[in-house]
């Protein structure tokens, strides 16, 4: 069956990235980047194809509960850690 004009397609699975602890995830309002924590930083993929723009730097202990959200534009990554008052501005596409 054909996917109606706007709408998303699921399916098949692909592998993305390494073998690893991926953890929360974000994506754009666009739907044009996939945000997900790996191991102790994030990488940044195009929401159609996949294919990695960037990746962060730390985003400290893999073990603590973090949260993460893109901008509606996928411009953004804003990341924080539970109880932590410290907020980082990431560029998606070039992980600064």
């Amino acid at each position: 069956m054909a996917a109606q004009e706007g709408a998303f397609a699921v399916g098949p699975p692909r592998r993305v990235g390494a073998v690893g602890a991926w953890q929360q995830a974000s994506l754009s309002e666009n739907g044009q980047v996939f945000a997900p924590f790996h191991g102790d930083h994030i990488q940044m993929f195009e929401g159609e194809t996949l294919r990695e723009l960037a990746h962060t730097d730390s985003c400290g202990d893999a073990g603590q509960y973090r949260y993460l959200t893109l901008s509606a534009d996928g411009i953004w990554l804003a990341t924080g850690a539970w109880q932590d008052a410290a907020i980082r501005i990431w560029d998606v596409h070039t992980g600064a």
